[in-house]
């Protein structure tokens, strides 16, 4: 076991001499790194566009002591799976053109 941890110990002993005295191949591997980095924050900006995030403004309505939003917007929800076969279809009442509708029936 402690050859082993010596082995190791000296293997990252002599790659950090490596690296170090060669500064060119370390300023390489920062630059790349550096470049790396720019890459995955341009990635992530990607992603949020392609999620189109909006921003809206919310107005404080002073009678109602609520925040109201002035624009009109629509919701996008995504669901899992759904089972539709759990749910019961209501009966549809189809209607001649002989009787007027009432509207109490339409609901």
């Amino acid at each position: 076991m402690k050859s082993k941890l010596r082995g190791v110990a000296l293997l990252l002993v002599a790659f950090s001499l490596i690296i170090l005295s060669r500064k060119d191949l370390l300023a390489d591997i920062l630059e790349e790194w550096r470049l790396q980095k720019k890459i995955r924050q341009q990635q992530s900006l990607e992603t949020l566009k392609i999620h189109q995030f909006e921003v809206q403004k919310l107005i404080y309505d002073q009678p109602t002591q609520r925040l109201r939003n002035p624009v009109v917007y629509f919701q996008r929800v995504r669901l899992g799976e759904i089972d539709f076969s759990k749910y019961k279809r209501k009966s549809v009442k189809v209607e001649d053109g002989d009787q007027p509708e009432v509207a109490t029936d339409s609901q």
